[in-house]
């Protein structure tokens, strides 16, 4: 989650999308609100961007079809054990 927010909160994200601070503040509260608290047991070593693996673990351990991102390190692998 700490991820998550740091680049949420990315400056040229805001600008992009037209963020206030209270929107994002919103959607962080939102996420904690919805999200399902996975353990976390789940090692990867894939992506080219190693604090990208956390994703993907995140994935498998969530059993998720798919994983929506506009990381090109992610987005190039397109295909990942069922992701």
């Amino acid at each position: 989650m700490d991820e998550f927010i740091e680049v949420i909160e990315r400056p040229h994200l805001k600008d992009n999308y037209r963020l206030t601070d209270e929107e994002i503040k919103d959607f962080i509260e939102y996420i904690f609100r919805e999200a399902t608290i996975i353990s976390g047991t789940y090692q990867v070593r894939k992506s080219a961007d190693s604090k990208d693996n956390m994703f993907l673990a995140c994935a498998l351990e969530g059993k998720v079809d798919y994983l929506v991102t506009g990381d090109p390190h992610l987005g190039n692998l397109k295909y990942y054990y069922g992701v």
